[in-house]
């Protein structure tokens, strides 16, 4: 890394994560320094300059015993889930990715539990083939309650289930009409989808065919 590329929260240097800037004095000048976490899940204090160098890669565990965890845990970078688990924290921290305005920009946050990798895999177990790391309610951010794996038609279900349609007067998600409906969460879509008509079409036509049904037309 080149010793004038900026430094921001998030950033990994080994297995040091940055957390926030500090700047101690030293000599009557102030000298930048980084806050960070380390795998082991201690803190340290680490120069801007001795991080940009890659002068340092750990608390200074990585010299004793948990170098065989690091080696464990180094293996698990090249799996999918550890690549899910990666774009998550990047997408939520770094503010160069490109997500990150969707994402971290809008105040979308990971718990503090799945800072470990480790805790992340116990939580969601591994990444099944074809699915991908989904939030159940976009409004809230990564944690084990909010989160599944998904697939790529279950993800465009969520987001589908979320806009509103007309029932009965009143406007409601498409998950709530497909329930008040007496339909699992996604009928509306799927009906949407297979008849190849909008949303509302959907609700419309649902609800004229159980008016049909209870002979009330």
């Amino acid at each position: 890394m080149s010793k004038h590329q900026k430094i921001v929260p998030g950033q990994k240097f080994g297995l040091l994560t940055t957390i926030e800037r500090w700047s101690v004095p030293h000599n009557g000048k102030l000298i930048g320094e980084w806050k960070c976490k380390c795998e082991c899940g201690k803190i340290h204090f680490a120069a801007t300059s001795v991080l940009n160098k890659g002068d340092v890669k750990s608390c200074g565990c990585a010299k004793g015993s948990f170098v065989s965890a690091a080696q464990t845990t180094h293996k698990l970078t090249k799996t999918a889930t550890y690549a899910s688990w990666s774009a998550m924290r990047s997408r939520c921290n770094n503010p160069f990715a490109a997500d990150y305005p969707r994402y971290g920009g809008k105040g979308i946050k990971i718990c503090p539990e799945w800072e470990s990798f480790e805790q992340f895999l116990t939580d969601m177990g591994e990444r099944p083939n074809g699915k991908t790391l989904e939030r159940l309610d976009n409004k809230l951010g990564y944690s084990k309650e909010n989160c599944r794996w998904a697939s790529r038609f279950e993800q465009a279900q969520n987001r589908s289930s979320s806009k509103l349609v007309c029932l009965n007067g009143e406007m409601i998600t498409c998950a709530e009409a497909s329930r008040r409906l007496f339909f699992d969460r996604g009928y509306v879509h799927n009906y949407a989808s297979y008849h190849n008509v909008s949303l509302q079409e959907a609700v419309d036509c649902l609800v004229a065919r159980e008016n049909v049904r209870l002979g009330t037309r």
